[in-house]
């Protein structure tokens, strides 16, 4: 039986079409491949081609600057590299910069008027230690320190109450009146004074010695307005 006519394939027609299509593949991707390649000048020079790739890593070890030209097919001239999109790692802006006072700073404020912490320490010998830790706290408050100073004031109130407690014992063995038996006096004298004492070496570390070493600190060679002490002493 006869075939019918055009049922027959060619064959050589057919590898004749494949291998056309094959060298239209190869023709578009070396097309694309030449496309891609760039070149480069660095102090007058010309190099390349190197593909994208390797151009990021003459990037990136900065053999290539940024400053430098680059160029590439369908590129109507050479442009600088800092232009070529995702060829340098972008650069994150830096922080604003916040300068703290340093001494130097802090010298020159003599608008700040407090009283010396280490004449309160003197005057509160006349004036029990009560004194000098009140004087602290309205210090604290004019430095701008509030929470040191209701630190400060917490301070006032224990002292307070340890001076209170001191006369309730001198009283009740009659110190104060001189009519106790002599070594009930004696051994109140003692007990009394050991913790006057005591509270005040708690105090000055736990709250007097700071503000010492913040006032030397902000103000070196005591460079600040002194406050007088006719107000805090009554005169």
């Amino acid at each position: 039986m006869a075939k019918p006519a055009g049922s027959e394939i060619d064959p050589s027609s057919t590898e004749n079409r494949l291998q056309s299509d094959f060298r239209y593949r190869i023709h578009t991707r070396r097309a694309g491949a030449v496309a891609h390649q760039w070149h480069y000048s660095k102090n007058g020079q010309t190099f390349g081609p190197v593909d994208g790739v390797a151009l990021k890593q003459l990037a990136s070890s900065g053999q290539l600057l940024p400053t430098d030209l680059v160029w590439k097919e369908g590129m109507p001239e050479w442009s600088s590299a800092e232009k070529v999109k995702g060829l340098f790692a972008s650069t994150p802006p830096l922080p604003t910069q916040f300068t703290l006072p340093i001494a130097s700073q802090w010298s020159a404020d003599q608008t700040v008027q407090i009283w010396n912490p280490d004449t309160a320490a003197v005057l509160s010998v006349f004036f029990t230690s009560i004194f000098r830790a009140y004087i602290h706290t309205l210090n604290w408050r004019r430095l701008g320190e509030p929470a040191r100073a209701a630190s400060s004031m917490m301070w006032v109130r224990i002292l307070t109450g340890v001076h209170a407690f001191i006369l309730l014992v001198n009283a009740f063995a009659g110190v104060a009146t001189g009519n106790a038996n002599s070594n009930v006096s004696l051994f109140a004298s003692c007990a009394t004074m050991f913790i006057a004492f005591g509270a005040l070496l708690a105090w000055y570390f736990a709250s007097a010695r700071s503000q010492v070493a913040f006032v030397k600190e902000r103000f070196p060679n005591a460079a600040y307005t002194r406050c007088g002490w006719g107000k805090p002493i009554g005169i």
